[in-house]
């Protein structure tokens, strides 16, 4: 058995297996232009048109949460995080929808100190926490004005 030995010459580093960052340097160019080709810029999606507002609880802008929609006619449907401020924005299919708002209540991860978990009750009133109930109606469409959807505590 004959035993091979491997030389490399002085101005060449060895070949290493694994991350090369020339290779990512070079494929890097190709990438960016894959992800706007694929649509991941701004922008409206296709058959869709954005919905702007504000959520407020009791006149004062609602600080976080969540605002589902659901279509009046079809399966369309969307949700939106509800920033700090009670502003939205969603992308909707053209249409008529009944839209529930929620807070950010519910549980909490445990507590350092404690190990319990916290529950945080919610500030909205329930009937709105559901879009069958809210009597929330929104209608979306080019070029719409922001709305602005008002909801009570309880």
């Amino acid at each position: 058995m004959t035993h091979r030995t491997h030389t490399t010459p002085a101005n060449r580093a060895p070949h290493r297996r694994g991350y090369d960052s020339r290779r990512w340097l070079t494929l890097a160019p190709a990438l960016v232009t894959g992800l706007l080709l694929m649509g991941c810029g701004p922008g409206t999606p296709a058959g869709k048109v954005k919905l702007i507002g504000n959520v407020t609880c009791d006149g004062k802008p609602l600080n976080g949460g969540y605002i589902n929609f659901a279509a009046k006619q079809g399966t369309a449907n969307g949700s939106a995080g509800i920033a700090a401020d009670g502003a939205f924005s969603v992308f909707l299919v053209p249409g008529d929808y009944d839209a529930a708002v929620n807070d950010n209540s519910g549980m909490r991860p445990p507590d350092a100190a404690s190990g319990r978990p916290t529950y945080i009750p919610s500030g909205i009133h329930e009937r709105f926490r559901s879009a069958n109930t809210s009597g929330i109606s929104v209608t979306a469409v080019a070029d719409s004005k922001p709305v602005t959807i008002a909801v009570e505590s309880k």
